[in-house]
């Protein structure tokens, strides 16, 4: 196996016939943690969106945790989705679900058992960010910041190999944004997580040997940090 967590050669991304990103190359490597920034309307999401099946208007090659996504079969995108967990306002939380509900149908759908020690975690994950309490409230009477929240819970009770986290964190206050930083940061470390955060600067939060890719003019290029 590869230590390769996501690969591009030559790799182009359209949208509507129109040529976003060209000619990319990169490798990132399992344990990564990369900040991927750039400003607006320069084709960060549509390229998260293609690491995640999402955008399949792609030329040239790109892997994600080995699998081929040019062309991707259908078993495949399944089998990679399983080991990928992508936060975006894309895929939305079940607004009439309660908090509970929402984690165990998660579980779910990554084809894990719900047991006494899936249930203890998703309790210790909630304490950690403070909403243990909120445990049976429907989601639609959150905040957005605690909605965010209840989303990484839901991100990485699937245990992924790839995270990866879209202009997410705008408008977070600096308590829920340490909150939600240290849980990523907690998985990173003990679980040998590859993290990709799509910003339009880099986060302030300090990860050792962060990497830096920025996006503009179509191109990605890795910045000095």
């Amino acid at each position: 196996m590869s230590n390769s967590a996501i690969a591009a050669q030559k790799l182009n991304v359209k949208y509507s016939e129109t040529i976003i990103l060209k000619d990319l190359h990169f490798d990132i490597q399992m344990n990564d943690w990369i900040d991927l920034i750039g400003a607006n309307n320069t084709g960060k999401s549509t390229l998260l969106n293609a690491f995640y099946g999402l955008h399949n208007d792609i030329q040239g090659l790109l892997h994600v945790q080995d699998y081929s996504l040019n062309p991707i079969s259908v078993s495949n995108l399944s089998e990679l989705r399983r080991k990928c967990s992508f936060i975006s306002t894309h895929i939305p939380l079940m607004e009439h679900k309660t908090i509970r509900a929402n984690l165990a149908l998660a579980l779910s759908a990554a084809n894990k058992i719900r047991d006494l020690n899936s249930d203890a975690l998703i309790e210790q994950m909630l304490e950690k960010l403070g909403l243990k309490t909120l445990i049976k409230v429907e989601v639609s009477r959150l905040s957005s910041s605690q909605k965010l929240l209840v989303k990484i819970c839901r991100a990485l009770l699937n245990k992924p190999r790839l995270l990866m986290v879209d202009e997410s964190f705008l408008g977070f206050d600096s308590e829920h944004y340490l909150m939600a930083m240290q849980l990523i940061h907690e998985y990173y470390t003990r679980e040998n997580l590859t993290v990709i955060m799509a910003n339009v600067d880099a986060h302030t939060y300090h990860v050792e040997q962060k990497r830096v890719f920025l996006l503009e003019h179509q191109q990605v290029r890795e910045l000095t940090v």
